[in-house]
């Protein structure tokens, strides 16, 4: 409103003092008028007098003037703007909506008295019903209206055509204001991306260490011909469970089911596995050697209570001689020394996954 009101002021000083009666530019100097030194000062009234007698300005207001006299799409509503336009329509109506489509509103306000609408009018109502079909509201408050895309002219910022002066996007679709997130918010947003980033390469590593164990403990099995449930002791026996990847450490405490023809979830067990039931984990990050297919289960704090399969082919017993000796043992990924009670200088032995008897 006060845009428009500067631009009515700024019109009316032109008309006044600069203009004729038969509204053409006077080629005398204009008197500075003082009944409006409140307003405007001496050099101000030079700069627009400069400004107003440019040959561009000219150019622009005469175009302006000629298109405003002779619009394609005639208003026929005179003084009566859109907005109480708008209120009459709603009021003769009793509809209960509070506002009209745009392209409603515009159609309306091109009627006759008479109550006749022309032609190229209800042509493009009628396309903007069509469009209004096949373009979503978002599309119409973010891009162009269906009633500037209709009338295939640019639309302009700020403004909603159809819905007269004054009318914003913002205060006709409510759309809340986007706020810019604060310095404390984008760091946050940063640490926690950090943090996510970091987290998948941990679990990125341990998931390529595991399935790379995986690939050469069988290969190795396949190589030294070692059948470790063949030469463990049957029965069931408490264990601790111990991983060599990325560190050697214990992780966790159970007991081993060594059952001749036992099956793990209805499945056989892997060739150098014995079948482990998770009683106490001690590290609570620590990852099974082969997950569970079943449950999908990784880690092994959720395989408390359940059964595991756990590689076997080196592994240490006390009052036993090592039983997995072979001359042929290779190592999968870090040397691991294991001495027994019967100690053997050659027992050499390394694995993903361990297990010990206790």
């Amino acid at each position: 409103m006060a845009g428009k009101r500067h631009r009515g002021w700024r019109t009316f000083l032109t008309n006044k003092y600069l203009k004729d009666k038969e509204i053409f530019f006077v080629e005398y100097d204009p008197e500075y008028p003082v009944k409006y030194a409140i307003f405007i000062t001496e050099e101000e009234w030079v700069t627009f007098v400069a400004q107003r007698r440019d040959e561009n300005f000219k150019k622009v207001s005469a175009t302006n003037r000629e298109r405003a006299s002779n619009p394609t799409y005639a208003y026929k509503k005179g003084r009566l703007g859109y907005a109480r336009l708008e209120e009459k329509i709603l009021d003769e109506t009793k509809s209960d909506a509070t506002s009209l489509p745009p392209h409603v509103l515009w159609k309306e306000a091109r009627v006759g008295k008479d109550g006749t609408v022309r032609d190229d009018v209800q042509h493009i109502y009628d396309e903007c019903e069509t469009l209004s079909q096949s373009i979503s509201t978002a599309e119409d408050q973010e891009n162009r209206s269906v009633l500037s895309r209709a009338l295939n002219v640019p639309e302009y910022p700020g403004r909603v055509r159809g819905k007269g002066h004054g009318c914003t996007p913002t205060s006709l679709y409510k759309n809340p204001r986007r706020r810019n997130p604060s310095n404390q918010e984008v760091m946050e947003t940063l640490q926690a991306l950090q943090a996510q980033v970091l987290q998948l390469q941990k679990d990125n590593e341990r998931y390529r260490c595991m399935e790379k164990c995986s690939s050469q403990l069988k290969e190795t099995s396949e190589k030294a011909s070692i059948n470790c449930q063949n030469k463990f002791p049957e029965g069931i026996s408490s264990c601790q469970l111990y991983l060599s990847s990325p560190t050697y450490r214990l992780v966790g405490k159970g007991k081993v089911h060594n059952t001749s023809g036992d099956l793990l979830h209805h499945r056989p067990l892997p060739d150098g596995h014995l079948k482990v039931s998770v009683d106490v984990v001690l590290d609570k990050d620590a990852l099974l050697p082969i997950p569970d297919i079943v449950s999908e289960t990784t880690l092994l704090r959720d395989a408390i209570g359940s059964f595991v399969a756990w590689p076997l082919c080196w592994f240490a017993l006390k009052n036993y001689k090592c039983l997995n000796y072979d001359s042929k043992c290779v190592q999968c990924l870090s040397i691991l020394v294991l001495v027994c009670l019967n100690y053997d200088s050659k027992c050499v032995h390394s694995c993903v996954g361990l297990l010990v008897l206790v």
